[in-house]
């Protein structure tokens, strides 16, 4: 963040999401602009506001903006123009990556100067954006692998890990589970346990 404070030469750059995490970093000349704990949630509160109003109308998973003083802002959230204009904010720099179940990020910079901060900001969004999608694939995959395609039942593999889960949990539960794998017998197969099942 401080590295895109400079870049930005802006006040203080920010990370945050609705789940509340929360990173920042501010100049050390600017320390004494800081908000206050307070402060700082009810403009995270009011920027997530903002964001939603916005991405109604855009649906993107990254959503690249600038919110400035102004007439504009001042009929769309008067309260966030306000805030805005008690604690000397005259433009927030951001980009938000939001996915499908409603949880969003907001990397943002406050009073850049630097008219490139999109550019920066856009790389590291979409940087974001990849990591979410990879994480997405990855839980895709494991599901897939866990389950029969077929049936949509937990598969060999699904049932190798849950027994071993259950052995390690039986000396804590006190019960100790019995196994016996019907389709390594001659006389039945997988096929006819998945029917008799």
């Amino acid at each position: 963040l401080g590295e895109i404070v400079q870049f930005a030469h802006a006040r203080s750059a920010f990370v945050v999401d609705n789940a509340g995490i929360e990173y920042s970093y501010i100049t050390p000349e600017q320390e004494g602009t800081q908000l206050r704990a307070a402060e700082r949630a009810r403009f995270i509160t009011l920027l997530f506001t903002y964001v939603s109003k916005k991405r109604t109308r855009y649906h993107n998973e990254l959503y690249l903006s600038r919110i400035t003083e102004g007439a504009a802002l001042e009929a769309m959230m008067p309260e966030l123009s306000a805030f805005m204009k008690a604690h000397g904010i005259h433009s927030v720099c951001f980009a938000c990556v939001a996915n499908d179940n409603a949880s969003m990020s907001i990397l943002g910079v406050l009073n850049p100067k630097n008219k490139h901060i999109y550019t920066l900001l856009e790389d590291i969004a979409i940087c974001f954006t990849m990591a979410i999608h990879n994480r997405k694939d990855m839980v895709k995959t494991a599901e897939m692998a866990h389950t029969d395609e077929l049936t949509g039942v937990a598969n060999r593999m699904a049932y190798k890990e849950d027994i071993a889960d259950a052995v390690l949990r039986a000396p804590k539960s006190g019960y100790i589970p019995f196994v016996k794998d019907l389709s390594e017998e001659d006389r039945v197969g997988a096929d006819e346990i998945i029917a008799i099942v």
